[in-house]
């Protein structure tokens, strides 16, 4: 199996299922906001220069602009997560929602696996993991706790 071909697939679907999962939001009354992550980054707590740990989207500005803007007006508490992986790359779409005022993140991205070891040891231990959403140079956006790691990154308990 060509396995340039199936990333690229892997991709194209998860685009695709966050896009048809965006339009069917709106049309049930949602406001939405859309983050496809140039990069995802698998950071443990003893990786950057503070204790933070999670999966770290890196975003471009206008992105930026609108989920801070969206973030900015609710409590987003509730979320689910739809993944599928495939050899070493785990495509991710998270829905963070606020059920009460009708509005929705969708962080979209893939995380290399092969570099995500500590992190997924240091989850195991713990009732929680993050997404947080930074700009290239470093600038934090948002970030979102999940009570559940292992809806989140594959962990082995």
């Amino acid at each position: 199996m060509n396995t340039e071909r199936s990333q690229t697939t892997g991709w194209e679907t998860t685009l695709s299922t966050a896009s048809e999962m965006a339009d069917t939001l709106r049309m049930d009354g949602c406001e939405v906001t859309t983050a496809r992550a140039a990069q995802v980054i698998p950071e443990a707590p003893a990786d950057g220069e503070t204790d933070r740990f999670g999966l770290v989207y890196v975003i471009g500005q206008s992105d930026a602009d609108a989920l801070q803007s969206r973030v900015s007006t609710g409590e987003f508490t509730e979320y689910e997560v739809y993944n599928r992986r495939q050899g070493d790359t785990l495509f991710v779409l998270t829905r963070i929602f606020d059920q009460q005022r009708e509005k929705a993140v969708l962080l979209v991205g893939a995380v290399d696996l092969t570099h995500a070891d500590k992190l997924l040891r240091a989850v195991q231990d713990r009732d929680e993991i993050y997404s947080h959403v930074q700009l290239l140079d470093g600038t934090t956006v948002c970030s979102f706790r999940h009570s559940n790691p292992a809806a989140v990154v594959p962990i082995n308990k």
